[in-house]
């Protein structure tokens, strides 16, 4: 179909693995910038609000949070106590 419409090979997967990619790229550059930002400020860390997933790291001598959205039904259900049986 495309070619009789004259359009050029177009993947899907392609676009999506170069979308996920640049996306990954951007949030690993705003953790760096963050971290470099807290060095010069002379801080020991940083806490983030939720950008991608939470964690806790070392980015070259600065401790980098990130926390989780709280109102996500994710970390809703991982706060609710466990009970034993």
């Amino acid at each position: 179909m495309r070619t009789k419409l004259s359009f050029d090979y177009w993947s899907l997967s392609q676009y999506l693995k170069h979308q996920v990619k640049n996306a990954v790229n951007f949030i690993s550059q705003f953790e760096r910038v963050m971290a470099d930002e807290a060095r010069r400020r002379g801080c020991d860390g940083v806490v983030c609000g939720h950008i991608h997933k939470a964690e806790i790291r070392d980015i070259d001598g600065i401790l980098y949070t990130a926390t989780t959205a709280t109102g996500s039904k994710a970390s809703r259900r991982s706060s609710r106590p466990t009970t034993e049986s």
